[in-house]
């Protein structure tokens, strides 16, 4: 007699161990849902996935009962479409051990309205936040030495970035890394604030890359 899974008390948990790729060190990576938070543990990388082959992560096979992601101190980046499609994902705990975040780690991660970039990351990969329609502010640590292709791309109401770098072309901005204005549902336009270190403020306004993005009037000095 088969016994559905929902019914059982095994449901409210799902466990994969899987071993750390040979260029890693040999520890292990492991992940839990339970209920509906997704927490992972390890001394180690997290796996890359690819999307457009159809290879995505085993626990996105219950990709909307995720509302939160907790990533355990130990793993080392955020791989390649982690979270890809996580629509109600609500909440995610990044560790300092965390140094790049994957390409369309959040793609599409409609729900998802605040995160906390910690200052250990050095790459945002390309789409990594794209389409975070409740993404409102952002702060981006001056760790950060690159920010791909659309990163924050699409991000509706994403208002409101802090950076901090003291030499604004320290990061290496990718073609729409951010979205230079937006609509909003009543169909009036609006453009981000760009929010960096007084000292700085005219070397920001004077930065092509940075110009792409924020008016000069939107770049604020704090």
């Amino acid at each position: 007699m088969k016994t559905n899974k929902l019914t059982t008390a095994a449901a409210a948990l799902l466990l994969m161990v899987a071993s750390c790729s040979k260029e890693e060190a040999p520890a292990e990576f492991t992940w839990k849902l339970v209920d509906s938070t997704l927490t992972f543990s390890g001394q180690c990388p997290m796996p890359d996935y690819e999307a457009t082959s159809g290879f995505f992560p085993p626990w996105l096979d219950d990709q909307y009962g995720i509302r939160t992601v907790v990533i355990n101190d130990g793993i080392t980046n955020i791989g390649d479409c982690a979270f890809n499609g996580c629509a109600l994902l609500t909440s995610v705990t990044i560790p300092k051990s965390v140094t790049n975040i994957g390409y369309r780690a959040f793609f599409y991660c409609q729900n998802l309205a605040a995160v906390t970039i910690p200052n250990s990351v050095t790459k945002i990969e390309f789409s990594a936040f794209y389409s975070c329609r409740k993404l409102t502010t952002i702060t981006i640590p001056n760790s950060v030495t690159s920010i791909g292709y659309e990163a924050f791309s699409s991000c509706r109401v994403l208002s409101t970035i802090h950076v901090s770098w003291s030499n604004p072309d320290t990061v290496k901005l990718g073609n729409y890394a951010f979205s230079s204005s937006y609509w909003d549902d009543d169909g009036h336009v609006w453009f981000p604030k760009l929010y960096v270190p007084s000292a700085a403020l005219t070397a920001y306004k004077a930065s092509a890359q940075w110009q792409r993005y924020f008016f000069g009037e939107n770049i604020i000095g704090e």
